[in-house]
């Protein structure tokens, strides 16, 4: 199966600082061959064989192998990529997509399972033993065809020097570095579901897993000063020494999960059904996160952040030069050395392992009168390993901000004070921690009548709280994404704190009704209208700027003001003059219109505590079966139809989605003299938190289809 679909430029990700809004917005524009595709590949193969030994033993086999080929691609000819700003925001980019090139995942996953199950009057005992082996090839070159931005569209029209160059490069000419990671996982477990009586069935099982590492990253000599005890430059969180070693994967260590469950038929004719079990699931984790570390240990590729003047013109990058390869002569060919300035490096921690949680749920399957089944569940989840990300170059705060007031937060006095080592952007490690639990419940009312028609209705919500969604597959992304307050001295990026999920939904509901009626021996028509509404998403209500000097831009949470109780400063957009007034008038006036705002003045955004408004669609399928008899099989051709948000086919203002008024949430501007600035968009201040999504997913759609079954 072969995908390829076409995506806008990517958002805002670049060096840092980032902008406010995307490269293609309102404030913003991008020309076509700065846009990206991706093409989707994906082969299987499973084989299977069932043997049954006697009446009481028998054994299955099961052998499959997948091929997932991801790939990333511009039709832009190889040239640089280009950020030209206004006023300290995105206006103009060009150039081939920068974090397009040569970019592509191989994901080979060849799996052995074989289970052999024993019967006995009360008992059915499984034992079994898996074995999965997975090969990761990851090419990823953001920034290859090499970076530049400049502050204004003279500086580059001028052919100044940039104010910042990036560029990443493999070593010893190699022009299609890739990060590989051959992998396994072995299991064995065993299972036993005893048959108390008719009515009550216990189920006990014992599973261990054991990660297995069959290639070693990778390593440049230059970290050898890394991993020398008597010379520790960088530290983990609670600043212990941390010494840092790209060259080996993590100590492999064995995954215990045990589990108990039971189902209870109370009255023994399915009309009422109690379950429920607990137990430890072991599950795995997005394998990018593992090749960040090859790719960013500059064993097998370079990558170059260069934001400072001093920098540039050490590296002689005084002008732009259209061949991607231009400045390469400028830096080291061969991984015998880390760059001088500006790495930025990704490691796993020793101790890391794969995620694991405690999961306890009870349910129950319940006959309503009429014949209508009811079914519920509550799942609780408490996490026992789960994954986030620290920077071990990140140096604790050292100062606090507007002391003595209710939104007192913490910061660095300098941009010296943020890192241990000043030559080194970050060093991100993939590490576990034991934070995160959930709440999740779900219910279901469903009937099927005897003359073809059902209908079903569920109701789901999820309440999930953890310190962080890692969102992003670049280490340094996934770790300065997660937005913070941070109000304690010594708080930091590397201190989040347990706040709702960035995939929690919290409320869904869905139903849906159905017809089937045969006619004429060889013809049946199925017409089913399915409706979903749900909560769209979470989101941040952030500062477009660092206010707490990091020297990340966009991930610190706001204080909810008052307008009374903050200064605004006039500023100047798109040649208007937005007055101070103006601004403390339609802040205070967003504020009361917005629900989460509203109803919490005088405190902190808390992280993913906004919701998207609800969204509501409607689906049309309709089949068409066509039967026929040849010899003594039956044959079926079936069309089929599919309509989309068939709502908004009717009404244009129906099932269209919605999206924030201000990118990224990022509503207010810091200041540093301690004023404030309410973020116009399109020259205009916000009056709604949301607004109508002009895309292809708002709009409606149609599939058709033929099948034939035989």
């Amino acid at each position: 199966m072969i995908n390829t679909n076409d995506q806008v430029t990517n958002g805002n990700s670049a060096p840092a600082p980032r902008s406010t809004s995307n490269r293609w917005s309102n404030n913003a524009m991008s020309y076509a061959n700065s846009l990206y595709n991706f093409t989707n590949t994906v082969g299987s193969i499973s084989l299977e064989l069932k043997s049954n030994l006697n009446s009481k033993m028998s054994n299955q086999l099961l052998v499959t192998g997948t091929n997932v080929v991801d790939a990333r691609g511009s039709n832009s000819t190889p040239f640089p990529f280009v950020d030209i700003k206004k006023d300290g925001d995105q206006y103009i980019s060009f150039g081939y997509e920068l974090f397009s090139w040569q970019n592509k995942v191989i994901n080979n996953t060849y799996s052995f399972i074989d289970n052999f199950t024993y019967n006995t009057n009360k008992h059915t005992l499984t034992a079994g033993v898996a074995f999965d082996y997975m090969y990761v090839g990851n090419s990823f070159m953001r920034y290859g065809s090499s970076y530049y931005r400049y502050d204004s569209l003279s500086q580059f029209l001028n052919d100044e020097q940039p104010s910042v160059f990036a560029i990443t490069y493999g070593y010893n000419g190699e022009k299609n570095p890739i990060a590989e990671l051959g992998f396994g996982q072995a299991a064995a477990y065993v299972q036993d579901e005893y048959r108390l009586n008719k009515n009550f069935k216990l189920i006990g099982g014992l599973r261990l897993d054991l990660p297995m590492y069959f290639t070693e990253p990778l390593a440049n000599a230059g970290f050898s000063k890394y991993t020398d005890a008597t010379k520790p430059v960088f530290k983990d969180p609670e600043g212990k020494d941390y010494m840092y070693d790209p060259s080996k994967w993590p100590t492999a260590s064995p995954l215990v999960s045990p589990r108990i469950g039971f189902n209870y038929d109370v009255k023994g004719d399915k009309s009422m059904v109690v379950r429920g079990g607990t137990g430890i699931f072991t599950g795995r984790l997005p394998f990018v996160w593992y090749t960040n570390q090859p790719t960013n240990g500059y064993g097998l590729q370079s990558t170059l952040e260069i934001t400072k003047k001093a920098d540039l013109d050490k590296y002689g990058i005084t002008q732009f030069n259209p061949d991607p390869a231009g400045y390469f002569d400028s830096f080291p060919t061969t991984p015998a050395a880390l760059p001088a300035t500006g790495g930025s490096y990704a490691l796993v921690d020793p101790k890391f392992n794969f995620p694991q949680v405690w999961r306890t749920s009870i349910g129950v399957d319940f006959k309503l009168p009429g014949d209508i089944d009811f079914t519920a569940d509550l799942i609780y989840t408490k996490s026992v390993r789960d994954i986030y990300q620290y920077d071990a170059n990140m140096k604790p705060s050292d100062t606090t901000f507007f002391q003595g007031t209710e939104w007192e937060r913490a910061g660095y006095t300098k941009s010296s004070a943020r890192t241990y080592t000043s030559t080194v952007r970050n060093a991100i490690v993939l590490a576990n921690t034991n934070q995160g639990s959930g709440v999740s419940f779900a219910a279901t009312l469903s009937k099927t009548f005897k003359n073809g028609f059902n209908t079903f209705l569920t109701y789901s919500m999820n309440n999930t709280r953890d310190i962080t969604a890692n969102p992003g597959s670049q280490a340094a992304s996934a770790f300065q994404n997660n937005a913070i307050t941070g109000t304690s001295l010594g708080d930091n990026q590397n201190t989040p704190y347990l706040a709702f999920s960035q995939y929690s939904t919290p409320h869904r509901v869905v139903g849906g009704l159905s017809y089937k009626f045969e006619y004429a021996k060889r013809f049946a028509t199925t017409v089913s209208l399915t409706y979903a509404g749900f909560n769209a998403g979470r989101f941040n209500y952030t500062y477009s700027t660092d206010i707490n000097n990091d020297g990340i831009t966009g991930n610190d949470l706001i204080f909810i003001h008052k307008a009374s109780d903050i200064k605004f400063k006039n500023y100047t957009v798109s040649g208007k003059t937005i007055t101070a007034e103006e601004q403390a008038a339609a802040w205070d006036a967003y504020v009361a219109q917005d629900a989460y705002l509203s109803k919490n003045v005088g405190q902190f955004a808390d992280r993913y505590a906004a919701n998207m408004p609800w969204l509501h669609r409607f689906d049309l399928a309709i089949y068409q079966d066509i039967a026929q008899k040849i010899g003594k099989n039956d044959h079926k051709l079936q069309l089929s139809a599919n309509i989309l948000n068939i709502g908004n086919m009717i009404n244009s203002s129906w099932g269209v989605a919605q999206q924030l008024t201000v990118n990224n949430g990022a509503v207010l501007r810091s200041n540093s003299d301690g004023t404030y600035q309410f973020n116009a968009v399109n020259g205009v201040l916000p009056t709604t938190t949301t607004r109508d999504l002009v895309s292809p997913s708002s709009t409606w759609g149609m599939q058709l289809g033929v099948r034939y079954l035989f």
